[in-house]
């Protein structure tokens, strides 16, 4: 589910002329992190729509990055999305 709310806001972005999305999740160092600490989505998320790490402030806290290209960028995000690709395969 997470990832689909990422893909849509990707899209929406691109359609809205954004070209750039960055995202502040929060990568567990070991086992299962409680919900409550997770509001702001898991790194492995990001991932999958293809956010890159972009800087590590702290061990726990990356800074995800996702590069669009306008109303072609949300096409090709809903493209990838429905084949089940993200942009680095």
């Amino acid at each position: 589910m997470t990832v689909d709310l990422l893909r849509a806001a990707a899209e929406h972005a691109a359609r809205r002329g954004a070209s750039i999305l960055e995202g502040y999740p929060v990568e567990p160092r070991s086992g299962r992190l409680p919900d409550v600490f997770a509001w702001t989505g898991l790194s492995s998320a990001f991932r999958k729509v293809g956010y890159v790490e972009v800087a590590r402030r702290s061990p726990t806290r990356p800074i995800m990055r996702l590069e669009l290209e306008g109303r072609r960028g949300a096409r090709r995000v809903r493209a990838r999305a429905e084949r089940g690709l993200t942009p680095q395969n």
